[in-house]
C-alpha cells in the first residue's frame, strides 16, 4: 500500500494512518476517493484541507465584506451576524443622521473586512473547523 499524500510505501496493511505524514490510509477504489477528506503535507504532518475555496472567500470579502458574507461562507455564523448587525445599524444611522460618527464606523468595518481578505489570502484565516482553504 502507498500513502496518497506523501507517497511512502507501507507494508503493514493493519495501519490506518501513514507513519510518515499521519494522513489516513484508505483502501477505497478510485471511484469512491472523493468522499475521503483531502490532506496536504506541511512540515511532515498531514493537514486537512477544507472543501471551501479561498478564491470564493476572497471575492465574498471584497464585494460583500461589509455584510460579513465571507464569514458566513467560512462557517463563522456568529461573527458574520455581528458584522451584518453593525453594518445595518450604521446604515440606519446614516438615514436617521443621529450619530455623527456613522461614516467612521462604516470605514472601520470596511477596513476590518479588508484585514479578513488579507488573512484569507495568506492562509491565516481558516474555515470554522480549522481547515486550510483550497
Amino acid at each position: 500500500m502507498q500513502c496518497d499524500y506523501c507517497k511512502k510505501i507501507i507494508d503493514d496493511k493493519a495501519e490506518t494512518t501513514c507513519p510518515k505524514c499521519g494522513a489516513p490510509l484508505t483502501a477505497l477504489p478510485d471511484t469512491q476517493r472523493e468522499t475521503v477528506p483531502a490532506f496536504i503535507v506541511e512540515g511532515g504532518q498531514a493537514v486537512p484541507i477544507s472543501p471551501l475555496s479561498k478564491t470564493v472567500a476572497i471575492q465574498f470579502g471584497l464585494f460583500s465584506g461589509l455584510f460579513g458574507a465571507h464569514l458566513f461562507y467560512l462557517g463563522y455564523s456568529k461573527k458574520g451576524l455581528l458584522r451584518l448587525t453593525l453594518t445595518l445599524a450604521n446604515i440606519v444611522l446614516l438615514f436617521i443622521r443621529q450619530a455623527p460618527g456613522w461614516m467612521i464606523n462604516i470605514l472601520a468595518i470596511a477596513i476590518w473586512g479588508l484585514v479578513d481578505v488579507v488573512r484569507i489570502s495568506t492562509g491565516s484565516l481558516k474555515d470554522s473547523q480549522g481547515r486550510t482553504l483550497r
